[in-house]
């Protein structure tokens, strides 16, 4: 999920303010990843299923890219109503016609607050200004902050010259206060707190364009290009949330990457000035980075046909697939590189391989692994609990010992 910025605007203060708003991001003490290879896991026995426990084969990613864009006369209402939820949070809505009703007839939708289950709070961070650190230890793939948007808009879109006026109209006093306190790095007034802060959630029901989501408090997290946590769009429940990429630490500054992180520093870096106008000097690297390029696109994933030639080759060694595979962790490791389609990529071989060679310990630590990089990205275990459970199960189940070759 990339954070973004409104663009294409037809208005006089559509470029960045010559003097940034926003400080320089400076770095700070940084906590080593965790283990990449995780310490054992306590998993709770259960009854052996009927059945085989299949392995989770489908990848996981951002919202996908719109294919149009809006027109120029959207329509502004309230998502759920004021009439609905008049004590829960209200979103404001920028759309077409066609998208309000698809939105207004999924409802109702669940009233969310913030602040329940919250698991961070936002305090002047040194070089950045506002920021957000937890408030407890927050394991990888636990959710950390639910929230519904103050404002869903179009991320390209030419907004008429009255829109600030007819947007603060339409919201709430307290939200307008809340919306017009976050950071701004355009002279626009509402526009360039939208351009400034917003998260993209992809297309919404009815109209498949670009749409981005602006919150009261998730819009206050930092850039990292090394991040500890993850945006996520929850449609379902029409709010945005945040889980976490990494194990964090009480008083940890919570931190997701406003720009692709696989791109070279110079071009980080460029997009950041363009967009935000800071520099980031945190501690990612790029020496390697492009090597793990192909893990978020699938393209390095082992096919199951030569996992099962492999299996079943006398020739072939126990560890003939494991080099290359500790290599990468090894790349990702060294690039504090967090992203959950790159580590689902070699958890679902390294699953599979440890299933073949019947080694339950491992078998059950790359599934735990797998299961919370997956949560992190959709808030759900994706199906490797239950291979965490009883990988025995699975049809890769010493595959290897029973073929003689073990």
């Amino acid at each position: 999920m990339r954070r973004g910025f409104l663009a294409g605007l037809d208005t006089p203060n559509s470029r960045p303010k010559s003097s940034s708003a926003k400080a320089p991001q400076h770095p700070t003490k940084r906590t080593p990843l965790a283990p990449i290879r995780p310490p054992p896991v306590s998993v709770a026995d259960s009854a052996p299923p009927t059945t085989l426990t299949p392995i989770p084969n489908g990848h996981v990613g951002c919202c996908e890219r719109a294919k149009t864009l809006p027109p120029p006369q959207p329509v502004i209402f309230q998502v759920p109503s004021k009439a609905s939820q008049p004590d829960g949070t209200i979103t404001t809505c920028i759309t077409i016609p066609e998208a309000r009703e698809k939105l207004l007839s999924k409802g109702p939708y669940p009233a969310i607050d913030a602040q329940e289950g919250c698991r961070i709070r936002v305090v002047d961070v040194p070089g950045k200004g506002k920021g957000c650190v937890s408030t407890g230890a927050i394991p990888r793939g636990a959710l950390i902050i639910r929230e519904r948007p103050l404002v869903i808009a179009p991320t390209v879109m030419a907004f008429p010259g009255n829109f600030d006026r007819i947007v603060a109209h339409a919201m709430s006093a307290d939200a307008r206060a809340a919306l017009l306190s976050l950071n701004n790095c355009y002279e626009d007034k509402i526009i360039g707190v939208l351009r400034t802060n917003n998260w993209g959630i992809g297309a919404l029901p009815g109209h498949d364009a670009p749409y981005g989501g602006t919150g009261a408090i998730i819009s206050r997290i930092n850039h990292s290009c090394a991040p500890n946590a993850l945006f996520r769009w929850n449609e379902e429940m029409f709010a945005a949330e945040v889980r976490a990429l990494r194990p964090i630490r009480r008083g940890e500054e919570v931190t997701m990457c406003y720009v692709p992180e696989l791109e070279g520093y110079a071009s980080r870096q460029e997009r950041l000035r363009d967009a935000y106008g800071f520099t980031c000097t945190c501690e990612a690297v790029d020496g390697l980075r492009a090597q793990l390029e192909g893990l978020t696109s699938h393209s390095d994933e082992l096919p199951d046909a030569r996992l099962w030639g492999w299996a079943r080759d006398t020739r072939a060694r126990d560890d003939a697939l494991l080099g290359a595979l500790e290599q990468q962790v090894a790349i990702m490791e060294q690039e504090l590189y967090v992203r959950p389609e790159g580590w689902l990529t070699v958890a679902r071989a390294l699953v599979k391989i440890y299933c073949a060679l019947g080694n339950t310990v491992a078998a059950r630590r790359w599934a735990v692994c797998a299961a919370s990089y997956t949560r992190a990205a959709t808030g759900t275990d994706g199906g490797w609990e239950a291979v965490a459970r009883n990988p025995e199960q699975t049809v890769w189940w010493g595959v290897r010992v029973k073929a003689g070759l073990r």
